[in-house]
């Protein structure tokens, strides 16, 4: 089969490679379609380092066509999606349905809206322990793939929106996904920005690849902004530092959270995320700008890390 293989970092190359055998507790699925990651990036670049030669790839979709013993509730035909599993670029992956959350896939879903919806898990992983409400203030920071999510996800809880990057392609979709407002931090203030459309703020998810300000003093100057007993999500998997005064969040009982669940509360998550993109209540189509086929997924990859203000998401037909 083919897959799209990391052997040194920014080394890439799609190459044969043998289909994996299905052992218990495993299922194989020819998968049709996967899309690149933020994290998938810093590990090309070798940030996230992995052992070598490694399988690119974790947010896919595909069809299910063998299981081995002892997994449950998976059968071949089942259209799927999960978080989260690594080598995922390629015709066949092997998972572990058992260690995964695991999702269906409508008829009616494109494989690659199937593929994004796994980002979806993610976000939702992320934002259930938030607890948003009807009429909270939100500020998204990078409306990339994440962010465009997270922004959809916080309105569907009835929170008002505004989103910040650097990018107008990326704040055009924003605005389209129902952002009450949109700063560009290249040109204007976001302090400004967020004082002129909603005063305070509840709450800000940070969905970041790195600080939008060259002087990566965005972290600090969100906190400024957010009311008492706010709150401050971390989406973001960047591993640039944030830098912020710890007494302001004393000063207002701010907390900071990670985006994490234990493993049984994930578990559900990527079936509500399929459900959620059936109904139409997540538009995925603005977030997905660009396709190719798998042979060409390395430049696929270079295009995503050289043109952010061409590429939200990406994806690769397997």
């Amino acid at each position: 089969m083919k897959a799209c293989v990391l052997h040194a970092a920014h080394g890439l190359r799609v190459e044969d490679v043998a289909v994996p055998e299905v052992g218990d507790g495993t299922a194989l699925v020819r998968v049709r379609a996967c899309a690149i990651c933020g994290s998938d990036i810093h590990i090309l670049r070798g940030e996230h380092p992995r052992p070598l030669p490694f399988t690119m790839g974790h947010e896919a979709a595909g069809e299910v066509v063998e299981v081995g013993p002892g997994v449950e509730g998976l059968k071949p035909g089942d259209r799927i999606t999960w978080w989260v599993s690594y080598g995922s670029m390629a015709e066949y992956a092997l998972i572990r349905p058992a260690s995964l959350s695991v999702g269906r896939i409508a008829p009616h879903v494109p494989d690659d809206q199937g593929a994004t919806t796994q980002l979806l898990c993610a976000v939702l992983r992320g934002l259930t322990p938030m607890e948003i409400v009807p009429g909270d203030r939100i500020l998204v920071l990078g409306v990339g793939g994440v962010g465009l999510l997270a922004l959809q996800c916080a309105r569907l809880a009835g929170a008002e929106v505004m989103a910040a990057d650097l990018h107008d392609n990326r704040l055009r979709a924003a605005a389209a996904l129902g952002a009450a407002a949109c700063v560009n931090v290249a040109r204007e203030s976001l302090t400004d920005a967020v004082r002129g459309a909603f005063g305070q703020l509840t709450g800000v998810i940070d969905a970041m690849a790195n600080d939008l300000s060259p002087a990566q003093a965005t972290t600090a100057e969100a906190l400024s902004l957010i009311g008492v007993r706010g709150w401050y999500l971390l989406l973001s998997l960047s591993p640039q530092p944030r830098s912020f005064v710890p007494q302001v969040l004393g000063d207002r009982g701010i907390r900071i959270v990670p985006a994490h669940l234990p493993f049984e509360e994930v578990r559900p998550l990527c079936q509500r995320a399929c459900d959620l993109v059936a109904q139409g209540r997540i538009d995925l189509v603005p977030l997905l700008t660009h396709h190719v086929g798998l042979a060409d997924a390395p430049e696929l990859f270079r295009l995503v890390m050289e043109h952010p203000e061409e590429v939200i998401k990406a994806t690769a037909e397997c």
